[in-house]
């Protein structure tokens, strides 16, 4: 969970209007919220190995570990998918009741990284609070 507010955290200091915010005050959000994403992706992704039980082959794996890693990929799966269709949900109301839809390249960007930061480590993540022992 850390790790999913690390990256809200660094994504509002660099997208979010900062313009009241002094420079010198920003930079020192901007680094502390990125050392704070980089230091939970780290220890989510390397110290708990749960990266590499993630991706690891079938034959590396017993066969509890399998069923694990298969439901919780089944659960990113589902996750995904749900995301994915709300949001056509959205933009298709969001058009004719005038709410926010990105209009130009730097108003999507975030979306686009969300969307990529979320197919990369959701399956991880699952396994994380599956709190299993793997």
């Amino acid at each position: 969970m850390a790790n999913y507010i690390s990256g809200l955290l660094l994504a509002i200091v660099l997208f979010g209007n900062m313009a009241a915010v002094p420079a010198t005050l920003h930079l020192v959000l901007l680094l502390a919220s990125a050392a704070f994403f980089v230091y939970t992706l780290n220890y989510l992704y390397r110290d708990t190995h749960l990266w590499q039980f993630g991706n690891a082959p079938d034959e590396q794996l017993d066969e509890r570990q399998v069923q694990v890693r298969n439901k919780a990929y089944r659960l990113a799966y589902t996750g995904m998918a749900s995301i994915f269709m709300l949001t056509a949900i959205y933009y298709t109301f969001a058009v004719d009741l005038n709410w926010w839809v990105p209009k130009n390249w730097e108003e999507a960007d975030m979306i686009v990284w969300l969307v990529i930061f979320l197919t990369l480590t959701l399956p991880s993540s699952i396994l994380a609070w599956m709190e299993e022992e793997v």
